[in-house]
């Protein structure tokens, strides 16, 4: 048995799944995550790339309402009640050019 079919089978029923590691990153905006989520995660990670992009779709958001938040001085809450303006939309759109060439 190659290393990783036997690295593979260990994570598998010792570690989380998918959908356990996406609620961990989204968590992770929310609160501190535990030691024992933080290594179960960091498992997960290194074997799986669709969770890797998850979580780099998930910096990208993150950067874009922290950027919106900052240019409007407004709470997060507030997010869904206002339009951006030309500038922020602007912004976004270099943000996202940036983050695609990574």
């Amino acid at each position: 048995m190659n290393i990783r079919k036997l690295y593979t089978k260990i994570v598998n029923k010792h570690g989380i799944h998918c959908k356990d590691a996406a609620q961990i990153m989204s968590d992770m905006t929310e609160r501190h995550i535990s030691l024992k989520e933080r290594v179960l995660l960091c498992i997960h990670l290194s074997i799986c790339n669709p969770c890797i992009n998850y979580k780099k779709q998930l910096k990208i958001l993150r950067n874009i309402f922290e950027l919106y938040r900052k240019d409007e001085k407004m709470p997060a809450y507030s997010l869904t009640k206002t339009r951006l303006s030309i500038e922020a939309q602007q912004r976004i759109k270099e943000l996202l050019k940036k983050q695609s060439r990574k």
